[in-house]
């Protein structure tokens, strides 16, 4: 490399160096935007779809899946739960549910894809070919107690 070049490259790297840095700037909104954050995190968290609702997930295996909150059931579902609600079967791609004729039962249109019992909602869920079924409390005293996530205080600076 010649002189003249190193020279030039010199002079570059030094203006380059000296010149002021403008620290960077926190918009007015930043404490206002990361409190609306948290309270709609709060918001999602505690709806009773939320994720503080789920207590159970069970995958299905091929044949018959009986579900209810017996101990012998293939599928136990917490508390609350009639102790046989009806019998899931999984054939491939195929998913399809018998049930008992319980008061209270909801069922959607299809016979299988969600269904409910008082505080307790359930529904298929396909993830990589598998099947399976999500359970929700909409009642779950954790998530209904939950008044707070504990975080470091914002800093505006």
């Amino acid at each position: 490399m010649s002189l003249l070049r190193l020279l030039t490259l010199a002079l570059l790297f030094s203006t380059l160096s000296c010149t002021a840095q403008r620290p960077l700037s926190v918009p007015d909104t930043y404490a206002a935007d990361i409190d609306a954050w948290r309270q709609n995190r709060m918001n999602n968290l505690l709806a009773p779809t939320g994720w503080l609702s789920l207590v159970g997930l069970h995958w299905l295996e091929a044949g018959a899946n009986t579900f209810g909150s017996d101990a012998n059931e293939d599928l136990v579902f917490p508390p609350g739960a009639p102790k046989h609600i009806g019998t899931y079967y999984l054939d491939g791609q195929t998913v399809r549910a018998e049930t008992d004729d319980l008061p209270g039962l909801t069922i959607s249109e299809d016979g299988y894809s969600e269904m409910g019992y008082g505080s307790l909602q359930w529904f298929v869920i396909e993830r990589g070919g598998q099947y399976g079924i999500r359970i929700r409390d909409t009642l779950l005293p954790a998530r209904i107690r939950l008044r707070a996530i504990p975080h470091f205080p914002t800093d505006a600076s």
